[in-house]
């Protein structure tokens, strides 16, 4: 999500609690980390013995969230605490809601209200990608837990983000300040889900945004292109093209024609891996062929990948999360 001052000022969150989200350490596959964060995370709202503390969508209480709309969270507690808020988008991309640069510590009164962001902070939030399921973990403690403690160091953005290693290396810093801030705590988790137009999944502009204008303080360097094949085709039809068409106009706009990308094909689990290895190949070499032919982007921009099921962005358990795994990758290099 994006972070706009006063009106939208944009800050990104990874999806990451809502507003802006960014980068990490070492080699490890981007999914592995994510998902360790998230157990973590998870592992620590499970061992929670008090209660009272829920999380919603500010706005209407959806959970399924377009790109492009304003929203807010809203916590309410039934007891008093301190509340300790984070994002974690699809990507992995964690941002750090509660504390930040503008309130360090967050004291909740008993069935008290806190909404992020506040009348006061003079900024507020935009929906932005990546698509797929974004996590807000709450706590509250009975003591405050101090950002120094959790490693955060706010330059000028309000909020601290992390990319997915660091993610997980906060996380498990989180799990342990929350066990140390005295007596019993409570959590709430709050899950949501990002999802692109019925036609078109990225518009042009939000492409370039999110390589050519984000990055510069923000290390995102991953999206996802959700290109529907049929069954065992690589074969592109009217609405894969319609899409490829916002990639081809944002790989030749004017911010973006010196950088260079992957073009990696993924599936679902559907299938034996050695098959969907080749297929992911063959789908991302029709995306790769359809962008260098429609669009006159040089070849040599584009580099081509292959990675099967071994790297699905939502579990393989229900058609949405195998449509979202059916994908092409386009990763800044």
């Amino acid at each position: 999500m994006t972070a706009h001052p006063g009106t939208p000022h944009p800050l990104t969150v990874a999806a990451a609690v809502l507003l802006t989200m960014a980068t990490l350490l070492a080699p490890a596959p981007a999914l592995a980390s994510r998902d360790e964060t998230i157990a973590v995370l998870r592992q620590t709202s499970e061992q929670a013995s008090a209660a009272g503390l829920r999380i919603a969508v500010a706005s209407d209480g959806r959970v399924e969230l377009h790109l492009g709309e304003e929203i807010g969270y809203r916590f309410a507690s039934d007891e008093p605490g301190y509340l300790t808020a984070v994002h974690v988008n699809s990507h992995g991309i964690t941002a750090v809601i509660f504390p930040n640069r503008l309130t360090r510590s967050v004291a909740i009164d008993a069935g008290g209200e806190l909404s992020f962001p506040g009348a006061s902070d003079g900024f507020t939030l935009e929906v932005e990608p990546p698509l797929g399921t974004e996590y807000v973990f709450a706590f509250r403690t009975e003591q405050a837990i101090e950002a120094s403690l959790l490693g955060l160091d706010f330059g000028q953005e309000p909020f601290e983000t992390f990319d997915v290693e660091q993610a997980t290396a906060f996380a498990r810093r989180l799990r342990e300040r929350v066990g140390d801030a005295g007596g019993s705590y409570a959590s709430a988790v709050l899950t949501m889900r990002v999802v692109g137009g019925e036609e078109i999944e990225y518009e042009v502009d939000q492409i370039v945004e999110y390589y050519s204008v984000l990055t510069r303080s923000l290390t995102r360097p991953k999206l996802d292109a959700h290109i529907h094949f049929s069954v065992d085709s690589d074969e592109l039809d009217d609405a894969a093209r319609k899409n490829l068409d916002q990639w081809g106009r944002a790989l030749a706009h004017d911010q973006m024609l010196d950088l260079r990308f992957s073009v990696a094909g993924h599936t679902d689990a559907t299938g034996s891996e050695d098959y969907n290895a080749e297929l992911s190949r063959r789908r991302a070499t029709s995306v790769r062929s359809y962008l260098i032919a429609a669009h006159g982007i040089d070849p040599e921009r584009l580099e081509l990948e292959a990675l099967g099921e071994t790297k699905p962005l939502e579990p393989n358990d229900s058609d949405w999360g195998r449509q979202m795994n059916r994908r092409v990758e386009f990763e800044r290099r």
